[in-house]
């Protein structure tokens, strides 16, 4: 996740960074933080879960982090369940 957050961070401007994930995982504090930081920025995110395929759809100037657990991380599936209208969840396989 760290890498990752430093892509959000280095991203130009109103960019969405794609991410491939080895499985489905959270986001740590720096992640959330660099999201915080650039508001500007939105996440489409692959990952397997249950042997199928996922794309996570996270908009720009979303509030990752009012998801957050009592651990302080925001879990992919937690999000997938997420009925906001804003996050989109899509099995891809």
């Amino acid at each position: 996740m760290a890498n990752s957050a430093n892509m959000v961070l280095m991203a130009a401007p109103n960019a969405v960074v794609n991410l491939v994930a080895p499985k489905a995982m959270s986001f740590d504090a720096a992640m959330i933080n660099a999201l915080t930081l650039r508001k500007d920025v939105g996440l489409l995110i692959a990952y397997p879960y249950n042997g199928h395929a996922y794309l996570l759809s996270i908009p720009k100037g979303y509030n990752l982090a009012a998801k957050m657990d009592k651990t302080g991380k925001v879990s992919f599936l937690s999000l997938a369940a997420v009925k906001d209208g804003k996050v989109l969840t899509t099995m891809v396989q």
